[in-house]
């Protein structure tokens, strides 16, 4: 099954479950919607659940997409670089690029290089 919204078209996966009481709508990283519900809901059913609930599928695009963006810019001193993930175990900064492992949380390593930042300001 598919759905338009906002002139895109996202897939629309329908879980139905013999143990599942109520009826869950969350999107995927991949934009998939994903509609969890008992196996005796009726395809009328969702199709009317998701018309009555388009605004929150559109926050849920919304959310997902901003995360996809987050994950592919980095912004470092008021600079903004795409990410490029390689195998080496070091941060390097090219012009308009960052290089670095997937082994390496981006928050831990911004963390620590405000630290350094901070704690030389202080010193001068």
């Amino acid at each position: 099954m598919t759905i338009r919204i906002d002139d895109e078209i996202y897939n629309v996966e329908i879980i139905k479950k013999k143990t599942t009481k109520n009826t869950y709508i969350r999107v995927k990283d991949d934009l998939t919607i994903v509609i969890t519900t008992n196996k005796y809901s009726s395809d009328l059913f969702i199709k009317n659940l998701i018309g009555e609930n388009i605004s929150s599928i559109t926050k849920m695009i919304y959310k997902a997409k901003s995360k996809i963006e987050y994950n592919t810019k980095f912004f470092y001193l008021g600079k903004e670089y795409d990410v490029v993930y390689v195998n080496n175990d070091e941060v390097i900064f090219g012009a308009q690029k960052i290089f670095i492992s997937k082994n390496i949380d981006i928050d831990k390593f911004l963390k620590k290089q405000a630290q350094k930042i901070y704690l030389d300001r202080l010193d001068y």
